[in-house]
Formats: structure tokens, sequence, C-alpha cells
């Protein structure tokens, strides 16, 4: 352990504990009224332990688990840190405070990376903090402990565990740092993310113990995702290692990035409150059988398997967290909205999506099967989906004809904003695609990339315009509208949409969809079953709509060459 401070932080240890110690009057006293104070007879932590009954346990443990540098397992034991020079506070749990079967744990000699690290960081870690931290009548402090666990500390105890009462239990002055005895051990509690990352959770559920298995079902999938990088600025470093020539910390604080973590939450963050509503495993099973058919591929794709695991998972995570900040969540009790609300997307599309009201009602979201307390929020455990697949992943799309930007050279496209009525309607700040020829001709035809399909059934439906807010001089269009697919399954067939006075005959023989020329009317054209899905903005499967405008010259005073449509609407068909 030595080896792992050069002279440098050697002073800056020392002078932060002349600092530290020297700038409290009331611990001083402490030892001032106690008669074996001695400066120049202080041991070290580690031998301060040995001499304390009922810490046998505790020191096997140290002895028998290795620290870690970063990610890298080295070969000093936790035993050899209290034996340093390095200054810090340790919290003793006796052998009493610790069940038996954790105890076999933590003291296992041959221990593999995982375990090492779990009872390092989840036991040891947990209570040992850098620098001094004294215990006195006005003590009223937080405690931010190796394992990145905080606590509250006051003169009665530590994170609601409370300090032994008996004389010289607290404040023990050793070479190297303060040791206190505590009346039970503190109780490690993981973030929503280290709950998902773990192998296995027993969870108790009327009176039984449940073994839960996250990692496999979603735990692997935020780590497939995410990138650890140690914060340079809130490590403590150790110096420049002689042989690798690599920086090494002793006390590593570990960033997460992820694109699950951006999109979702941070859920790794311990200064956060998340709550996190999680189906069984069973349940998360059963919905991904159901859910992942959405999300089939073309063998177009460079790999559809995959595609299909991220956005089937992707997709079922819509709603699943909850930034509880009070600035986010304005009036929990009413309503919450998950991290994926948008309140732009919302208002522009005149829905509701990401929001839930009552949700801590005896039927709100929040009533789970079972819940899990984390170290930065709350995990609720629900056996029934809660999430409606029309609000998260299966929605509406939508595709506004002024904003689209895919035209050929065929055809032109103009902008035009209805402040004004037609027969009683109206229209404020309603925009439209005054769709017509370059060269002015009648007949036209163009296509709308469709993109963000499921595999599945949607309507397909048009939202179409008059030619002109003036009724007197009203006309129409016919239009024939083709469903392509340019993925493995083309869908050729034709359909024709006559866009005539709803009073006309038919002008096809073939099917025909009429719409009322005097109003904005919504026209549904056709149902489509789309065979694979573009989720994907790289996709190389891809939906088109192609529109076709047919106008007879001999009826040219009636029908117009151009077409005024405000947007394009894929409901899906909910089976």
């Amino acid at each position: 352990m030595k080896r792992y401070f050069n002279s440098l932080s050697k002073s800056v240890w020392v002078v932060l504990t002349v600092l530290t110690l020297g700038s409290c009057s009331d611990w001083m006293d402490h030892y001032k009224n106690d008669s074996s104070y001695n400066g120049s007879n202080l041991v070290t932590l580690a031998e301060a332990i040995q001499n304390i009954p009922g810490a046998e346990n505790f020191i096997e443990a140290l002895q028998n688990t290795y620290m870690f540098n970063g990610d890298k397992l080295t070969s000093d034991t936790y035993w050899d840190l209290l034996g340093d020079d390095q200054f810090i506070t340790v919290w003793l749990p006796l052998d009493s405070s610790v069940d038996d079967e954790d105890w076999t744990k933590y003291k296992k000699e041959e221990k593999s990376y995982t375990e090492n690290k779990r009872a390092g960081q989840e036991f040891i870690q947990n209570h040992i903090a850098r620098f001094r931290y004294t215990v006195s009548s006005k003590t009223d402090e937080k405690v931010v402990m190796m394992s990145n666990k905080t606590y509250p500390n006051t003169s009665a105890g530590i994170g609601g565990v409370p300090y032994k009462t008996e004389p010289n239990s607290i404040n023990i002055l050793c070479k190297n740092g303060i040791l206190h005895l505590l009346g039970g051990q503190l109780k490690y509690r993981p973030t929503i993310y280290e709950y998902l990352t773990r192998n296995s959770h027993d969870i108790k559920s009327d009176g039984k113990k449940v073994a839960y298995d996250y990692r496999t079902i979603l735990g692997d999938f935020y780590d497939k995702y995410t990138e650890e990088k140690i914060d340079e600025l809130k490590s403590v470093s150790s110096g420049i290692n002689p042989v690798t020539g690599v920086m090494e910390y002793v006390d590593s604080v570990i960033i997460r990035k992820s694109i699950l973590l951006d999109k979702f939450g941070d859920i790794s963050e311990e200064d956060s409150t998340y709550y996190m509503v999680l189906p069984t495993p069973a349940l998360w099973t059963l919905e991904y059988d159901s859910i992942s058919k959405f999300f089939t591929y073309g063998k177009k794709e460079t790999d559809p398997d995959s595609l299909q695991v991220f956005y089937t998972k992707y997709s079922m995570m819509t709603d699943m967290l909850f930034n509880m900040n009070s600035k986010i969540q304005l009036s929990k009790k009413d309503s919450v909205i998950s991290t994926t609300y948008s309140r732009n997307y919302n208002l522009k599309n005149r829905v509701r999506f990401n929001v839930y009201d009552k949700p801590f009602a005896a039927n709100g979201l929040f009533k789970s099967y079972d819940s899990v307390k984390c170290s930065n929020g709350m995990i609720y455990i629900v056996d029934k989906w809660p999430f409606d697949d029309a609000k998260t992943f299966n929605r509406v799309i939508k595709l506004e004809a002024e904003e689209y930007d895919d035209y050929d050279n065929t055809v032109i496209l103009h902008n035009r904003a209805y402040i004004s009525s037609v027969k009683g309607q109206k229209l404020t700040n309603v925009f439209a695609a005054r769709i017509s020829s370059k060269d002015s001709k009648p007949d036209w035809e163009t296509e709308f990339k469709i993109r963000n399909t499921l595999k599945g059934k949607y309507k397909v439906k048009l939202v179409v315009f008059p030619d002109t807010s003036s009724v007197k001089n009203v006309k129409s269009n016919q239009i024939a509208v083709d469903i392509l697919y340019s993925g493995d399954n083309p869908m050729p067939d034709t359909l024709h949409a006559s866009m005539k006075d709803i009073d006309e005959p038919p002008f096809y023989e073939q099917e025909e969809f009429y719409n009322n020329i005097s109003k904005i009317d919504t026209i549904q054209i056709c149902e489509i079953d789309v065979p694979a899905c573009n989720y994907d903005k790289d996709s190389k499967n891809e939906a088109k709509l192609r529109i076709k405008v047919q106008s007879l010259v001999q009826d040219a005073t009636r029908y117009s060459g151009q077409l005024w449509l405000d947007c394009i609407i894929l409901e899906p068909v909910i089976e």
C-alpha cells in the first residue's frame, strides 16, 4: 500500500489531518478528558481494531477482500488500507450486528472478481470514509462513504444505526484515522442502476423470499450501452505507476455515460431521486414476446435480430422511469410525467402522452406488487402491465405535408396559412401544403416516405383542404394513391380516392373515397399491412405513399391541378 502514495500526497494528507484535527475544539476536549490519550502512543486503525472484542469477523473480512484500482483488482487488501498512512474514519460493525450468512460471504478467502467487488463496495467501503469524522453533542452532518453512499451523522448514530454507548466506543483516535463502534451495520442500498445490473435479488413477497434476476433481462442491456470513465477531478490520485506510466487512483469516482441514461434518466447518480415501475421478470418476458413482433425487421437489414432486441426493450422502457425532482413533478400526488415526456410534442399533436394521473391512489401507477427502496429512489415492482402500447410506442404516425422536403423535380410545394373561415370554420395558423406540377400540367405524382412504421396493420388517412377559402370558387381533385414498400415484400395495390363533392356519383369503377370540398376533411383511403419494421433512421426498409393527381381537361373548370394537403396519418389497428 505504501507505494500508492508519493511524498507529495503524503504531505498533503499530513497537512489535512493537522488542520482538521486542530479545528475542532469540542473533539479535542474529548481526548483531553481521557487519561489514556497520548499522541506518542497512538496505534494504527488495524492495530486498534485487533484489541476490540467482537471485531474478529470484520478483521477477517478486511484481510480476505482485495481493493480495486478502477476496475482492476489489486494485490492490496482492505486490511492493508487500515494499516496505511492515509487518514480515514472507520465505523466498526461488531460481529453480532451482521447475519452469519453475510459474514460467510464477506470472510470467504478465495473470492471471485465479482465477490471481491461486492464485499468491498457494499460492506467494507460502506463503513469507511475518507478524512476525519468525529462525534460530539453538536454533530449534524452528512457523511459520504467510500462506497459513495451518503448517510446522516448525528450524536446518536449514523444512518439510523446507533453508536455504542459504552465508554471509549466513539472518537477512538489512531495514527491514521478515527474509529467508532456501531450497535448495528450500515445497510448498503444500491442505486436503481446497481439493482438492475446485479445478478439476482431476494424479494419478500407474501412472507416468502422470491429471487428476481433483472440482470439478464434489463441489466445487461444497460451495461451494453454504458461507458464508464474515471472522474479525474473528483478522484484521489496516487500518482503515475512507474511501470505502466498510467495514472492510478486510490479512491476513484466513476462517471457513466449511456444513450439509455441520457434518454431515460441517470439512474446511477446518487444525488438524484427516481421512481421506476418495473415488471416482474415473468411479466417482462411475457410482454417482450408480445411486443417484439412489432419490431420484426426485413432481411435487407445488416443485423435485424439486434435491432429487434434493442428497439423492443427500448420501447418497453418508454414510461418506466420518473425523475421525482420537485421542479419537474410540480404536483406529484395529482399527476406525474415520465422522463420521456415532451411538452412541445404533446402541445403540437394535441395528445397527453407520458402523463399519469393519481399515481399514489389505490389503482395508481405506483401501487405496486412489491417495492424496493434504493439509495437514489424507489422501484415499484408490478405483476400487471400498466402501460398502453398506443400511448408509448405504437402511436399514430403523422406526417405534416408542409414539413416534408423529399419532393422530386416534377412537383412544387407552397405553404399557406389559413386565417379565415370555410363555411363557418375559423382557421387560425393552420398550415397546408399546396402541391402542383412545376410546369403547370394538370397531372402529376409524388411520393412521401413514411418513417418509423412498425410491422403490422395501419389505417391510412389524408387530411385535405379545399382549394381555396372562398366557397364560390372551390375546386376538387381526383387522386390515385399507391401504397409502396421497398423492403422484402412490396405492396403494389393502387387505391383511388376521388376528391369530389360528396354528393356526386363515383368517378372510378374501382373503390372510391370522397371528401367534402367545402371544409377541411379527413378521408380514410385504405388499410395496409406493413410487412417489416423501419423503426430506425438507417433502416433499409422503407414505406412510401404515392399520390397521383389526375384532372380531366374537359372538366378543368371544375377540377384543379393542385392538391391542398395538411397531413398524412397512419393509425395503428389495435387487434
